[in-house]
C-alpha cells in the first residue's frame, strides 16, 4: 500500500533558513516528492510522529490557514491511493514518481495522460453531432464505471475491459459500440504520444460482434408504404422515407442538410458528413417528384426549416413506426395509431434498397459502389473510377421493379 506524508526538506533552503515543505509519496521501495509551495523554519514545523501526520506550529503567522491547506493536499492524494486500491489499480506504477506525476496529473487538473480528461478532448474535435453524441455517450458510460474518478491509459489492460464491458450491458452490438469508441480513443492517444503502443491492451482483448437482423423490408410492404392512405401529418414521413430510397438509402443526416447547390445537371453531388466520401448520382423522376414537393429555402427540403435535426429526427423515425391506418376505439371517435410497422426505422431504406438490388442480380460491386462502400480491398479500390452510369441504370432497374410491382398490388 503506497504511503503519503510530510516532509520538511532541509537539504535546500531560501530566505530566513526556511526550508520546503513537501508531500512525500512512499511506494514500491521507493519515494517521491510534491512540493506544496510552503516554506517554514524548522521550529516552525511538528513533524509527524506516531500520533500525528505533522503540522505547522502556533509560532507561524497564518498556522490555521497552512494546516488547512496542507491537510487538503494530503487528502487529495490519499483519496486517489485508496480509489486505486480499492480497483487494484496500483500496480501499473512501478516507483513513487510514476504514482505521483499521476496524481498530481489531477489534484493539479493537468490531467493530459489520463484517460476521462483526453476522452473530454477527442469529444469536443469532433465534428460531427451525431458522432459528438455517441462518443459523449461512451464517456457517460466510463464516468459511471469509474465512479468519477480518472485513469491512466495503462490502467486499462484486457481483463478491466472485460469488467467494463460487464458494466454496459445491454446486448453485445450495443457493447461493441462503446469499446470500439473506447478503442478509438486508445489509438488517438497512440499517435499523440499520451501513451505508447506497448500499452495497448485490444491486441488480447477482441471486441465481439453479432450479425445484426436484417432491416429490410420486402416488395410487397414497400408497396403498400408507398401507396397507403395516411393521415396528413405521417404522410410527410412516409414521402421522406420513400425519398430515401428512391436515393439509394442516403443517410438522412446527409439527406436533411443538402441544398440547393448540390443538385447539378440533374444530378445529387454531395459528400458524406460522416466519412467526407463524394456521392455523385442521377436524379429520379421519383426523387425529383418529392423533392419538389418539399422544397426548403436554408435547405434542399423544407423539414429543417422549424426544427433542428436532432429533434427532427427522433420525430421521424417515431412516425415511421405508426404507419397505417389510424383504428377508431371508442364512440366518441377516439383513435389509436397503428402498430403494423412498429420496427421501421430509417435504416430500412437502405438496406431494402440493397435488398431489392440483389435480388434483381446486380453485381455485388455496383451495389457496394451505390451504398459508397470500398470495392475490394482499399489498395485496388484507389485504381478503380467505378463508372457512374452503372450506379444509375441499377437505381432505375431498382426503382422499376417497384414500379411494376406497385401496379400489380
Amino acid at each position: 500500500m503506497a504511503k503519503v506524508s510530510f516532509y520538511l526538506d532541509k537539504r535546500s533552503s531560501v530566505d530566513n533558513n526556511k526550508h520546503p515543505l513537501k508531500l512525500s509519496i512512499a511506494h514500491r521501495g521507493t519515494n517521491s516528492f510534491y512540493a506544496l509551495g510552503i516554506t517554514l523554519a524548522p521550529e516552525q514545523w511538528q513533524a509527524p510522529t506516531p500520533d500525528s501526520d505533522g503540522y505547522v506550529k502556533k509560532n507561524c503567522k497564518d498556522y490555521k490557514v497552512l494546516n488547512g491547506r496542507i491537510q487538503h493536499i494530503q487528502n487529495l492524494f490519499i483519496e486517489q491511493i485508496n480509489l486505486l486500491q480499492q480497483r487494484q489499480q496500483l500496480y501499473p506504477f512501478k516507483n513513487a514518481t510514476q504514482l505521483k506525476n499521476y496524481i498530481v496529473s489531477i489534484v493539479e487538473g493537468r490531467g493530459q495522460s489520463t484517460v476521462m480528461t483526453y476522452f473530454k478532448q477527442v469529444i469536443k474535435s469532433r465534428e460531427n453531432v451525431g458522432t459528438k453524441n455517441l462518443f459523449t455517450e461512451t464517456y457517460i458510460k466510463l464516468n459511471g464505471f469509474l465512479k468519477g474518478s480518472d485513469i491512466m491509459f495503462e490502467h486499462i489492460t484486457p481483463t478491466w475491459l472485460e469488467r467494463f464491458s460487464r458494466y454496459i450491458g445491454g446486448s453485445v452490438n450495443y457493447r461493441s459500440i462503446h469499446l470500439r469508441n473506447l478503442r478509438t480513443v486508445f489509438n488517438q492517444a497512440i499517435r499523440d504520444d499520451i501513451t505508447s503502443l506497448g500499452a495497448y491492451p485490444f491486441y488480447k482483448f477482441k471486441i465481439k460482434k453479432e450479425e445484426t437482423a436484417k432491416r429490410s423490408l420486402t416488395i410487397d410492404q414497400l408497396c403498400e408504404i408507398a401507396d397507403m392512405q395516411l393521415p396528413d401529418y405521417l404522410v410527410r414521413y412516409r414521402d421522406l422515407f420513400m425519398l430515401s430510397f428512391y436515393l439509394m438509402g442516403i443517410n438522412m443526416a446527409d439527406l436533411l442538410h443538402l441544398t440547393a447547390k448540390n443538385i447539378q445537371n440533374g444530378r445529387l453531388i454531395y459528400r458524406r458528413r460522416k466519412t467526407g466520401k463524394l456521392y455523385d448520382l442521377k436524379l429520379q423522376e421519383e426523387a425529383l417528384t418529392i423533392i419538389n414537393k418539399y422544397r426548403g429555402k436554408k435547405y434542399l427540403l423544407n423539414f429543417l426549416d422549424k426544427s433542428n435535426y436532432e429533434s427532427f429526427f427522433s420525430r421521424f423515425n417515431k412516425s415511421l413506426k405508426t404507419l397505417g391506418e389510424e383504428t377508431i376505439v371508442s364512440n366518441r371517435g377516439k383513435k389509436v395509431k397503428s402498430d403494423k410497422y412498429s420496427f421501421l426505422s430509417s435504416y430500412y431504406a437502405r438496406h431494402t434498397w440493397a435488398t431489392i438490388a440483389a435480388s434483381l442480380d446486380i453485381p455485388k460491386e455496383t451495389i457496394a459502389a451505390a451504398l459508397g462502400h470500398e470495392i475490394g480491398n482499399t489498395v485496388t479500390s484507389i485504381y478503380i473510377n467505378f463508372d457512374n452510369q452503372k450506379v444509375d441504370d441499377a437505381n432505375r432497374r431498382v426503382l422499376d421493379y417497384l414500379l411494376e410491382k406497385r401496379k400489380t398490388v
